[in-house]
């Protein structure tokens, strides 16, 4: 089957790319800032994303099967044959032998391509619906928190977007139970902060850890994070898919701190 050989032959150059750029990042780990690695590890996510984007002979419809099984024939009933004017009975139709069971049709086993073909989907509905889930139980707790009235905490949430250059400042929301704080929404992203992190943090700590934040917030990393749930689901039976994001992931955090060491001392 096409859709399955295409989708082979990606997964094939998606593990030669992600050898190339571990040997890469292993080799120029200490010469390379951590965004320029993010960028390493996105020549990943840009190939797993070819497939999905072109519009040309191979889209995400094709993996369904382009053509229906044939059906077997019905078997045909004998027609009755007429004597001839010379023999006996004069012309008289003599009924057909018909036997006395016909046999069903032969029950054909699934062919591999196909049952490859529904393990893939099903395993793509299993993580999509994974991810669904844990987007359902965190928008639950999400809506347990309170809009934040501390005015102090509101000032630096509004400073480290000035400096990061976040034209719309994120609305803050005090979450219990929540160890570090986190975005939440890709259209309008949320901070999600712990209500006794202030206590715990210095005017710079707290500083830093906003402008981390923001940064996330300047770089679309919430975007980001649905593109690769997409990809994941996709190409959720290649182990080097999984090791390349959660890579990406970690290098993101670097830039994110990176970004904000560099706007602290440019204050």
């Amino acid at each position: 089957m096409e859709t399955l050989e295409r989708l082979g032959f990606i997964s094939v150059q998606i593990a030669a790319l992600v050898g190339l750029a571990a040997l890469l990042q292993w080799i120029l780990r200490s010469w390379i800032a951590p965004r320029w690695r993010c960028w390493l590890w996105g020549l990943v996510v840009l190939r797993l994303c070819l497939p999905v984007s072109l519009g040309a002979d191979w889209s995400l419809f094709n993996l369904l099967p382009r053509t229906l099984p044939r059906a077997l024939p019905a078997p045909t009933r004998p027609t009755p044959q007429t004597e001839s004017v010379g023999s006996v009975g004069l012309g008289r139709s003599t009924p057909p032998s018909l036997p006395a069971h016909i046999p069903a049709a032969p029950t054909r086993p699934l062919p591999l391509p196909a049952v490859l073909l529904i393990l893939w989907a099903l395993g793509a509905f299993a993580v999509l619906a994974r991810t669904l889930w844990h987007l359902r139980r965190t928008s639950v707790w999400v809506a347990t928190g309170r809009d934040c009235r501390d005015p102090a905490l509101l000032d630096a949430v509004r400073q480290a977007a000035h400096l990061v250059d976040v034209r719309r400042v994120p609305s803050v929301t005090e979450l219990p139970g929540l160890n570090s704080p986190a975005l939440y929404g890709a259209l309008r992203p949320r901070l999600l902060f712990p209500t006794d992190l202030t206590q715990r943090l210095d005017p710079a700590q707290l500083l830093h850890v906003l402008l981390h934040e923001c940064a996330h917030i300047q770089r679309r990393d919430i975007a980001l994070n649905w593109l690769l749930a997409l990809l994941q689901a996709v190409y959720w039976f290649h182990p080097l898919v999984w090791f390349a994001f959660a890579r990406l992931r970690a290098e993101r955090e670097l830039a994110c701190d990176e970004i904000a060491l560099q706007r602290r001392r440019c204050r």
